[in-house]
């Protein structure tokens, strides 16, 4: 038993002493993270992404709508809605959401912004974004359950829920929906991004290769600067932000959910009624 324990312990060291895994998000997490980072859509808090922290209904859309290329349309307008728990920050993009429909919030006056981002929420609003419908006439997926379409479309490897969903499982999630093809478009994400000019091809060479090998220098830390980051804790100083694009909202029974089918397109032009995911 003492040679066991002390081969035990000897094991446990070395692994320690090695520099692995001894964060609780994973080296695919901050690859994803570093990845899209070097394409400034993921930029964390400054010094790091807070991959090992949930996200909120508001820090997730703002995430996809960077992610989809719409930032600038989100930008751009000027909207109202009736909800009263909305930050500063992320007035105008919520404002965007619900003037074309993507949102309804969870109540009469409610967005819900600081309410938690579930993973199902989480791939409902990527799988939307792609082209798939959870609505009307061709539902492709059911909103609360959404795991088997997008373990098909390969955004997770498995269908069982994640109930710790956090900003690491975000980022995956995110890079996977990289590859992922626009529905009815022949193109994939990355492609789109690319051909509207979103993305640099080059950058987005050089970021395929640090989500598989590693970032070079500073792994794991943001090097574009955050102007634009959701605040990582709601009692931080408010900052410039993009935000919002389809959400879902918390009970069915709240709102009735959009159908989104219209894809993103090379040439598409965002900020019209009905082409956001």
């Amino acid at each position: 038993m003492k040679k066991k324990l002390t081969g035990f312990l000897t094991a446990v060291a070395m692994l320690l002493g090695s520099g692995l895994a001894v964060n609780a998000h994973t080296s695919e997490q901050e690859r994803a993270a570093d990845a899209l980072n070097e394409l400034g859509m993921f930029l964390g808090t400054g010094t790091s992404y807070e991959l090992d922290n949930p996200l909120n209904r508001v820090q997730g859309i703002t995430l996809l709508i960077r992610l989809m290329g719409m930032e600038n349309a989100a930008l751009a307008g000027n909207f109202e809605t009736p909800f009263t728990d909305v930050p500063a920050w992320a007035a105008d993009y919520v404002g965007y959401a619900y003037e074309y429909g993507i949102t309804n919030g969870t109540g009469a006056q409610t967005f819900g912004s600081d309410d938690t981002m579930t993973d199902y929420m989480f791939l409902t609003l990527v799988l939307r974004a792609l082209g798939y419908s959870d609505s009307g006439e061709n539902v492709q997926f059911v909103w609360n359950n959404p795991y088997p379409l997008a373990e098909q479309v390969e955004l997770i490897s498995s269908v069982q829920p994640d109930g710790d969903f956090t900003r690491g499982d975000a980022v995956v999630i995110f890079w996977n929906a990289m590859d992922a093809e626009l529905v009815g478009t022949g193109f994939t994400l990355k492609e789109s991004l690319i051909a509207q000019g979103v993305i640099e091809e080059n950058t987005y060479i050089e970021a395929e290769e640090i989500s598989q090998h590693g970032r070079k220098e500073n792994p794991g830390i943001p090097v574009i600067p955050p102007k634009f980051e959701v605040p990582a804790n709601k009692d931080e100083a408010e900052l410039p932000e993009t935000s919002v694009v389809p959400e879902i909202p918390s009970s069915p029974e709240n709102s009735e959910l959009p159908e989104i089918t219209e894809t993103i397109l090379p040439d598409a032009e965002y900020g019209s009624p009905g082409l956001d995911d």
